[in-house]
């Protein structure tokens, strides 16, 4: 298929234009696109290289025979080889070997979010993560998950059924963390575990249970920690118009 280019690259001048797809050259393959996996992994720490990505031109931490390649395409087109099984035995020991990308929620939930979530739990003795949590610059963490939203992870597993393959495929795991999701506490269990200690909580500390439809339960020691983050305004009110119970 003839390259494809981004509607701006046509205004660009002549040396920034991008380079053409070239996914059975094997020169590219050796001289352009090996060496710049390796550079995004250095600088990256990974190699879910996106789709949009472009060897940048003047950038001298790039191979210069790079410049203007468009390797976030070139990586697409190998986890489709991929994908349909016909990669080259020995391209996918080279792409194993550098620890290419082949399916990124896969590799995010093996690189960043299960291993997060061991050491939180190593450090806190649960897993019940606030929202707004940032893996932090820390050397109680790996120098690569450094950054990582993973207040942000944990809340869509528990509310938008994120990461649901995984979730499932890792369910031991995750029970030894005493990790609750969505997926892992629903009806009975969910109301036993969560939601039921939230609401006696809350009368205990206040004195009644008008809870404020925006309250969320927050993360301290008043509160059991199965409930912690949980909106429980918003589960009172479908309470009380006959939607849960």
């Amino acid at each position: 298929d003839p390259p494809r280019f981004f509607s701006s690259d046509h205004d660009a001048p002549q040396w920034q234009k991008p380079l053409a797809l070239a996914v059975y050259n094997p020169v590219t393959w050796q001289g352009v696109v090996k060496p710049s996996l390796h550079t995004f992994l250095q600088q990256r720490k990974h190699l879910m290289v996106p789709v949009i990505l472009i060897a940048p031109h003047g950038d001298e931490s790039w191979p210069r025979a790079a410049w203007g390649y468009p390797l976030g395409k070139h990586a697409a087109w190998l986890r489709k080889q991929w994908r349909e099984g016909t990669i080259s035995p020995n391209k996918r020991v080279e792409l194993d070997a550098m620890g290419f990308a082949w399916d990124f929620l896969q590799c995010k939930w093996d690189r960043f979010i299960l291993p997060s979530l061991r050491t939180f739990y190593d450090l806190n003795g649960h897993t019940n993560v606030p929202m707004m949590f940032r893996v932090p610059r820390s050397s109680d963490w790996p120098e690569h998950m450094w950054d990582q939203p993973l207040g942000s992870y944990v809340r869509g597993m528990r509310y938008d059924g994120g990461f649901a393959k995984q979730v499932r495929a890792d369910q031991v795991e995750l029970e030894r963390l005493e990790f609750s999701s969505g997926l892992a506490l629903s009806g009975r269990k969910r109301r036993e575990k969560r939601i039921l200690p939230a609401l006696e909580a809350f009368r205990r500390l206040n004195g009644h249970c008008r809870v404020p439809q925006r309250y969320a339960v927050p993360s301290d020691k008043n509160w059991p920690r199965l409930s912690w983050d949980l909106n429980l305004g918003s589960v009172a009110s479908k309470i009380r118009q006959g939607a849960w119970f």
